[in-house]
């Protein structure tokens, strides 16, 4: 069973928020990021990013679809847990990005992920 404890907006070094969740995944906690938002930060289109986690079968175990409510309407929101996260910004190839400035962008998200993410869990865990 999955439970979403809370979401926090987080200011990334691109000058964009993005929710971070704390979800409660079977008696542990793991923060998550929406996917459509991660993508969205990225320059990522959804279904690219969606079909990179689908088809890796370690990304895909840290895929979690939960039921939420924007403006009081039910909706599926798909979530990447934190490993599901450094996995696919570990993946990316900054050297295959064309454009200088978004290389510069994914570059800095992910130090900023990679750093924030776990401070984030472990912060939560902290006694």
């Amino acid at each position: 069973m999955v439970r979403l404890q809370k979401v926090e907006e987080l200011e990334t070094p691109l000058g964009t928020r993005l929710p971070v969740a704390w979800l409660e995944l079977g008696g542990r906690t793991e923060v998550a990021v929406p996917m459509a938002r991660l993508g969205e930060v990225l320059g990522y289109e959804r279904k690219n990013l969606y079909g990179l986690v689908d088809r890796d079968p370690v990304l895909s175990n840290y895929r979690v679809v939960l039921m939420t409510t924007r403006d009081g309407v039910p909706h599926k929101t798909a979530f990447l847990q934190r490993p599901g996260v450094l996995g696919v910004l570990a993946k990316m190839d900054t050297s295959r990005i064309q454009d200088p400035a978004k290389r510069e962008r994914v570059i800095a998200f992910q130090r900023w992920a990679f750093e924030t993410l776990d401070r984030l869990l472990f912060s939560s865990m902290a006694p």
